[in-house]
Formats: C-alpha cells, sequence, structure tokens
C-alpha cells in the first residue's frame, strides 16, 4: 500500500486516536450536560395505596373498613442565580473538550510522522538488501577467483583466506539488512495499526 494509505489506515485504526475520539466525545457530552444546567429541573413523585381501618374483634377487620390512599409532589429547581458556578462549568467543559481536540491533534501527527519514518525505513531497508546481495556475488566470485589463483599457483593461501573472509562479511552484512527489513516491516505495520486488529 501507498504511504497515504498507510497513514489514512494507521489514523482510523490506531487504538490512542480511538481512545482520544472516545474521550472527544465524553467531553462533548460533558459540555452539553452542564449547559443544560441553565434550563433547571422539574422532578415529581407520587404514591397510590388502600389501607383497611376498624376495630379489631376476634373475627378479624371487617371488609368495609378499607380508604383509599394517594399523594404525589412537584418540585422544580430553576437557576435564578448561582454564583456564576454554571457558567464557570461550561468553561471548563469547554477547556476540556478543546484540550481533547488538541490531544487528538497530537497524537494524529504522531502517527503520520511513525508511519511516514516506517516507511522510508524499510525502502532504506529494501534497497539495502540489494546492495548487500549484490556485495555477496561479488565477494563470491573474488573468493571463486583466489581459489583459482591458488590453484594455478598465482598467489597464497592468505588471498583465499582474505576473500573468504569478505564473503563472510558480505554474508553477515547481508543478513542484517535482511533484519533491519524485517524490522521496518514490522513498526510499518504497528504504525499504521495492522497489528492491533490480529489481536
Amino acid at each position: 500500500p501507498s504511504v497515504a494509505g498507510l497513514v489514512e489506515e494507521g489514523l482510523r485504526g490506531r487504538p490512542e486516536l480511538l481512545g482520544g475520539r472516545d474521550r472527544l466525545q465524553a467531553s462533548q457530552e460533558l459540555l452539553q450536560a452542564v449547559k443544560a444546567l441553565n434550563f433547571g429541573e422539574i422532578s415529581g413523585v407520587g404514591t397510590v395505596g388502600i389501607t383497611k381501618y376498624g376495630d379489631i374483634h376476634d373475627s378479624g377487620i371487617p371488609q368495609d373498613g378499607v380508604a383509599p390512599l394517594w399523594g404525589f409532589g412537584v418540585t422544580a429547581r430553576l437557576p435564578l442565580f448561582t454564583g456564576f458556578k454554571i457558567q464557570n462549568q461550561i468553561a471548563e467543559a469547554g477547556h476540556r473538550q478543546g484540550e481533547a481536540e488538541q490531544d487528538i491533534q497530537n497524537l494524529a501527527n504522531e502517527v503520520v510522522l511513525q508511519v511516514v519514518r516506517a516507511s522510508l525505513s524499510q525502502t532504506t531497508a529494501a534497497e539495502q538488501i540489494t546492495l548487500e546481495q549484490e556485495r555477496v556475488n561479488f565477494a563470491k566470485e573474488a573468493v571463486h577467483l583466489s581459489q583459482e589463483r591458488y590453484k594455478l599457483g598465482l598467489s597464497s593461501i592468505v588471498e583465499v583466506v582474505r576473500a573468504t573472509t569478505a564473503l563472510f562479511d558480505a554474508e553477515s552484512r547481508l543478513a542484517e539488512a535482511q533484519y533491519v527489513y524485517k524490522k521496518s516491516q514490522s513498526l510499518l505495520a504497528y504504525a499504521a495499526g495492522q497489528e492491533y486488529r490480529k489481536h
């Protein structure tokens, strides 16, 4: 995928950004709830029941001694003057929302930076692998030529040993370049948020 596609994927899938979006939504809901305090509150309660009354005799309570019982109540709270408490709570909630938005922007910038860096590292590592493979091929050819020269008596064993050492060094560098490439693949997958969907 292209770098732009990986950046888009990272901005969609990274857990830090998902958590930041949840915090932003919570701060927006808090701001709405605090603004709703300006409207006041009306609450009500009611009860209904039946009670039996009468003189208790050996035969129990008479059946005709029944009285319905009911009641209700309503309360209203209106914020006429709260000492600017509501206005200050609205301002605080607004600041928290702004802070959450800024955190998301900072996280998004960090994700973009990580994706671009990882992509460049992967490209560089791929080019390094190609270069190291060419070095290994040249070193193999040098070993072959030094062995042929030694067989013909044109050089000493030292030249064969040096060529073999150069081959081992080139193979070691190739293995290191392959390791760096795999590492950069993992970093790119992490930066793009691909690893999180596996688990």
